[in-house]
C-alpha cells in the first residue's frame, strides 16, 4: 500500500447522516497518531510497466478521473480524502498475512461500506486493486463532512518511504488539524472490527485530475495482476448521494455524472445503431437477383 503522493499523481494524470459509531466525547482526547504506516507491498521495485488497458478499462479510467474532478469542483478539495484499506489476518506467530480470496474480501468490504463508509461519507469512488503479491487493496476517494486539509504539511505528516515501505524520517503531525485526527482515530478503532488491516487516510494534495490519474494507476495494476477468480469482478464502483442537495428520506441517491458502462442512449451508441439500421435498409432495398439459367 503506497500513500497518495501529489508529485507522482501529477505525472500519472498526464498519462492517463447517521454514523456507524459515535465519535469519542469531547472530554476524551483521541490519540494524534494516524493510521498504520507500514505497507503490505512485497519488497522490491514496482517500476515495471503495466500492460495497456483494453477499451472498457480505458473508459473506466476516463470516467474515474472525470468523477473525481466533479467531486473536487462541487465539494472543495479541503473535504476530499484519499482512503486506502488493506485486508489481512493474523496467522501463527502474530504475523499478518494478506487475504487473497476475492469473495471473502468483497464480503468484508460490503459490510464496511454498508455499515460505516456509506453513512460516514456523503459519496465517493472505490477502486479494487489486486496487488502483485496477490493481496487485495481498496482505494477510495471520499467526501468528508468537514475540512480535513487545513494547513497540513504533507512532507512532515507523510514523509517518503524507503524500499521496505517505512518512512525515511519520523512523521510530525503537529500541522494536522483536529478533523483529520478524528478520522485517524476513528479508523484505528473501526477497521479491525471488519477484518481490515493497515489503512491510511490523507487529505488531497493536488487537483482532481491528478488524484483521478493516480487511481487510474491502481486500475492498471489490477488488470495486470488479476487472477482467474477475478474474472467478471468489478474494479470501479461509486457510492452515496452525488449531489449538493440533501437527500430526502428514502430518496434514491443521485448517480455520478460520468458512467463507464455501455449504454444504448449515448451519442456513440446511437450513431452505431443508426449505421446498423442504414446498412440493414440498404440490404433490403437491393433488387433481387434473378437466375436466368436453366435447371440442370
Amino acid at each position: 500500500m503506497s500513500g497518495y503522493n501529489g508529485d507522482e499523481a501529477g505525472g500519472a494524470s498526464k498519462a492517463q447522516g447517521s454514523r456507524a459509531e459515535a465519535e469519542a466525547p469531547a472530554g476524551c482526547p483521541a490519540p494524534a497518531l494516524p493510521c498504520h504506516l507500514e505497507t503490505t507491498a512485497s519488497k522490491g521495485s514496482e517500476s515495471e510497466e503495466a500492460p495497456p488497458l483494453p477499451g472498457p478499462r480505458r473508459k473506466q479510467a476516463y470516467a474515474l478521473t472525470q468523477n473525481v474532478q466533479w467531486l473536487v469542483a462541487n465539494f472543495g478539495r479541503d473535504r476530499i480524502g484519499f482512503l486506502t484499506l488493506t485486508l489481512g489476518d493474523f496467522g501463527t506467530g502474530g504475523r499478518n498475512r494478506n487475504l487473497r480470496e476475492r469473495k471473502e474480501a468483497q464480503r468484508r468490504f460490503h459490510s464496511l461500506l454498508t455499515n460505516v463508509i456509506g453513512k460516514r461519507y456523503r459519496c465517493g469512488v472505490i477502486v479494487t486493486e489486486r496487488h502483485r503479491n496477490g493481496g487485495l487493496h481498496f482505494h477510495l476517494v471520499v467526501v468528508c463532512s468537514e475540512d480535513i486539509r487545513g494547513q497540513i504539511s504533507f512532507d512532515d505528516c507523510f514523509p517518503r518511504k524507503n524500499a521496505n515501505g517505512k518512512p525515511r524520517v519520523k512523521p510530525d503531525y503537529s500541522t494536522a488539524n483536529e478533523a483529520i485526527k478524528r478520522e485517524w482515530a476513528f479508523w484505528r478503532r473501526v477497521a479491525k472490527r471488519y477484518g481490515f488491516g493497515r489503512h491510511q487516510l490523507q487529505p488531497m494534495r493536488e487537483g482532481g485530475e491528478a488524484l483521478g490519474g493516480y487511481l487510474g494507476k491502481y486500475l492498471a495494476k489490477d488488470w495486470k495482476h488479476r487472477l482467474p477468480m477475478d474474472k467478471g469482478a468489478r474494479s470501479v464502483r461509486q457510492f452515496g448521494h452525488w449531489s449538493n442537495n440533501a437527500r430526502a428520506h428514502r430518496e434514491r441517491g443521485a448517480s455520478p455524472p460520468y458512467g463507464s458502462r455501455f449504454g444504448w442512449t449515448t451519442p456513440n451508441a446511437c450513431m452505431r445503431l443508426a449505421g446498423v439500421h442504414q446498412t440493414s435498409s440498404n440490404r433490403h432495398s437491393l433488387p433481387k437477383r434473378v437466375n436466368h439459367g436453366g435447371q440442370h
